[in-house]
């Protein structure tokens, strides 16, 4: 069974229909929120996630990881947000993420 991944192609597509934003936007949160992820040791620069149990399981408060990306990118708090709530809708369809 494969498992599903994350396609930035796919999310800035999601982004586009969405918002009619320019796909750079979905780009440039992407790599804030990776940078995010890597500064707390959460992936490497190869996007790999640190196995426990054979599962990769990472736990973010949302707040903080907007304000980062706020805080490294030119976006607005507002766009962060809506990013943000597309970047879960995408992930609960794809089966990455499950809401609680």
């Amino acid at each position: 069974m494969e498992l599903p991944y994350f396609s930035i192609e796919e999310f800035a597509d999601l982004v586009v229909a969405k918002t009619g934003w320019d796909r750079q936007v979905a780009y440039d949160y992407s790599k804030a929120e990776d940078d995010y992820l890597y500064d707390l040791g959460f992936i490497d620069y190869g996007n790999v996630c640190k196995k426990v149990e054979n599962a990769c399981v990472i736990c973010v408060d949302n707040n903080e990881l907007i304000n980062y990306v706020v805080k490294h990118t030119s976006l607005s708090k507002e766009i962060v947000e809506k990013l943000s709530e597309i970047e879960l809708e995408y992930m609960e369809q794809k089966g990455i993420v499950k809401s609680a």
